[in-house]
């Protein structure tokens, strides 16, 4: 609850000026958003983080929170990556992605699992993918996931729910041919 106040008080502080507010929404959440947009779009998920925090900077102004600022921040996330595929770009190959290298808690520390994990969730379907990285690097509930992705909500948690079965089931598999 805190953090939603803070982001709420960064905001308004942005709005009456003072715009070192703006760079400490930025500090706050950029680490999740470009872990997302890692998954996403590969190497070119620098500029789609500066993009993204462009939009998010001209529309601050009218911004109204109707949920956390993480989700609608992601939202826009979304809305760069959708419109940046629309572009003509090159293909995201799998060594271009490294959303885990300063892995979120709940995710392993030793570099090996890191990378086992990494490529794990490279290889899962792109809704699942958005799904897991949303909800572990974004920080984002299910319902904020539904919104920014416009899928409803029994559809995302159907989504983590098949995620982590693919997961484990990898794991496991691994498991045994390393057993």
């Amino acid at each position: 609850m805190a953090t939603i106040r803070r982001d709420d008080s960064l905001i308004e502080s942005f709005r009456r000026g003072r715009k070192e507010a703006f760079d400490s929404l930025y500090r706050r959440h950029s680490r999740g958003v470009l872990g997302y947009l890692r998954m996403q779009a590969g190497t070119a998920a620098e500029d789609l983080l500066q993009e993204t925090f462009w939009r998010v900077l001209h529309g601050l102004a009218h911004y109204q929170p109707q949920g956390r600022f993480p989700g609608w921040l992601h939202t826009v996330a979304r809305n760069v990556l959708t419109d940046w595929r629309r572009r003509p770009h090159h293909e995201v190959a799998l060594d271009d992605v490294d959303v885990l290298s300063d892995p979120h808690p709940h995710f392993a520390d030793r570099h090996a699992e890191r990378e086992w994990l990494r490529r794990a969730i490279s290889n899962l379907p792109p809704e699942q993918r958005a799904v897991v990285v949303l909800r572990e690097y974004g920080d984002m509930s299910f319902a904020e996931i539904a919104r920014a992705t416009r899928a409803p909500l029994g559809t995302v948690l159907n989504r983590m729910f098949r995620a982590l079965r693919k997961l484990r089931s990898l794991l496991e598999a691994d498991a045994i041919t390393a057993g």
